[in-house]
């Protein structure tokens, strides 16, 4: 913990994990790669198997993650350099993305509360509202903190 989260660098044992790890995807024909962890572990199979990968990647990841060090840019601009397509969740953080570490293979798939999601109060009501009554409603679950830069009127809800 000290090394890798505090210092920023790679620790020994990680290097042993990852070993014991990235022979899993050896049989499989691509990768998805949630975030930091899972695009190192994606880029690695790729490396060894010549499996390509798609990394995903939330807002941390891309604003927070590559400012930390140097190390923690260059492993993060290696990981979007090499997946096959990187996936953003809004479009700012493609552009985000994309000014730190150049043009990639991206697309945008938009989650969370916006102009496309909005919070209800509950299944019924939104099938009263939208005449869906014979349609799935889906639910969303995500974390409602000040760093996901929502609406404050949405975290003042009850």
């Amino acid at each position: 913990h000290l090394i890798s989260v505090n210092l920023h660098l790679p620790s020994t044992l990680s290097k042993f994990i990852e070993r014991l790890n990235v022979s899993r995807f050896k049989d499989y024909d691509i990768v998805i790669a949630h975030s930091t962890t899972g695009a190192h572990l994606a880029k690695l199979a790729q490396k060894k198997y010549g499996i390509p990968y798609i990394a995903v990647w939330h807002g941390s990841d891309i604003n927070y993650t590559p400012l930390e060090s140097k190390y923690k840019f260059n492993e993060v601009k290696s990981y979007v350099s090499n997946a096959a397509c990187n996936v953003y969740v809004s479009k700012a953080l493609k552009n985000t993305s994309e000014s730190l570490f150049g043009e990639h293979e991206n697309c945008v798939i938009y989650n969370g509360v916006d102009d496309i999601f909005k919070p209800i109060e509950n299944k019924v009501h939104v099938r009263k509202k939208n005449n869906c009554d014979d349609r799935t409603v889906i639910a969303f679950v995500g974390g409602l903190l000040a760093v996901k830069k929502l609406n404050s009127n949405l975290l003042k809800r009850k």
